[in-house]
């Protein structure tokens, strides 16, 4: 079974801006909050009960030409960006795997994935790199198959909770509904830019 690194095309697509200056405005200035948001990944918590209907924006990055707005894309590399329609065309089968958060992004309704699963690393097939004892990185990353074959998305506890990765199965839905904006990328281990 193949399994995907998923990415954004920030070339062809527009991207959600929501830095920490938006998170401030947006959840008024309560730090408690933006901090539980920004340990998400590693804790692997909801944030449904904090969560608060955002109006926020899509940007051009400065190397594309004419974006379109995404159907389905990445907010920070991990957490998938879902239009109506995507959302529309996947949400029963995502809904297993984490939950939805609303936003508004120029306008249009939007929902932030926040997944809440990660896919066992197959021990065999994945490598850690390492300094002077500390590990500072991965060399080879392979899940084990009986772990993921029935997860949709799902995260690595070894690759540091900072990406998102999916099997044949999502890649098959956004092609068989027409929806734009994500790169399904064979090596897990690939840096975008």
């Amino acid at each position: 079974m193949k399994y995907f690194k998923l990415a954004s095309m920030p070339k062809q697509y527009k991207v959600l801006s929501f830095g920490r200056s938006e998170m401030i405005e947006g959840f008024g200035g309560d730090m408690d909050i933006i901090k539980k948001i920004r340990r998400q990944p590693s804790k692997n918590c909801s944030l449904k009960d904090i969560w608060v209907d955002l109006d926020l924006k899509m940007r051009d990055m400065p190397d594309a030409v004419n974006p379109a707005m995404p159907d389905i894309s990445l907010w920070k590399s991990l957490y998938p960006l879902l239009s109506e329609k995507a959302y529309a065309a996947l949400k029963d089968e995502m809904a297993p795997f984490g939950e939805f958060l609303p936003i508004k992004a120029d306008g249009q309704r939007y929902y932030i994935f926040n997944c809440l699963v990660f896919g066992k690393e197959d021990e065999a097939g994945t490598e850690l790199e390492y300094s002077e004892g500390i590990p500072i990185g991965i060399k080879s990353l392979a899940f084990d198959e009986e772990d993921v074959k029935d997860k949709l998305l799902f995260k690595s506890e070894i690759s540091f909770c900072g990406n998102i990765f999916c099997g044949e199965k999502l890649k098959e839905l956004c092609n068989k509904n027409l929806l734009g904006g994500l790169y399904f990328e064979n090596n897990l281990l690939k840096i975008f830019e």
